[in-house]
């Protein structure tokens, strides 16, 4: 019988763990309820070019952050670097959201990476060259996070987000493609 002590142990403590995950369920959100969400951008390169920032709320998550036609609202601001950017949204139903932006420094309206996407290049990866940054995402990183990593959930009269902007490319240059052939792909 004791030999069987340790097996029994191990499963006790597996459902234990099964049980507490079970049970972290997120808490209920009150829609009717709304709130203010508060960006502050402050680390841009260059006044060049504008801001293209996209919101997006559950009903979008399949199209984040690449469908902006998923977005629950689009904004277009100019890029100025004598003053903080700070962008009110009010009245925003409390839920679940992620947001990103682009410094779109050559008004292009799109992200333009390095090397440029060309067929004969397919085997490179591309790394941005201008600005970005997603909610909750603090660091540079190699990809594009999901809907669930960039989220946040709105459940007060108002959250302020400082934004942080990452130009990749620009910080690490060719060391980034290395990384990124390292790590696998961006």
């Amino acid at each position: 019988m004791k030999k069987n002590r340790p097996i029994q142990k191990a499963i006790v403590m597996i459902a234990l763990l099964l049980l507490v995950n079970c049970n972290s369920v997120e808490p209920k959100i009150d829609r009717d309820k709304k709130g203010e969400l508060i960006l502050k951008i402050d680390d841009l390169s260059s006044g060049n070019g504008s801001l293209r920032i996209l919101v997006f709320d559950e009903s979008g998550k399949m199209g984040f952050p690449d469908d902006a036609r998923s977005a629950m609202a689009a904004f277009i601001l100019p890029a100025n670097l004598s003053s903080e950017i700070l962008i009110k949204i009010p009245d925003l139903p409390y839920g679940k959201y992620a947001i990103l932006y682009l410094h779109d420094e050559n008004g292009n309206q799109a992200m333009d990476f390095v090397p440029p996407k060309k067929e004969y290049l397919f085997f490179l990866p591309n790394i941005p060259w201008e600005g970005y940054g997603y909610s909750n995402v603090n660091r540079p990183s190699i990809g594009t996070p999901i809907f669930d990593s960039a989220s946040f959930v709105l459940d007060s009269e108002s959250k302020t987000f400082e934004m942080y902007t990452s130009y990749f490319w620009r910080r690490y240059g060719l060391w980034a493609i290395l990384l990124s052939v390292f790590r696998g792909s961006l």
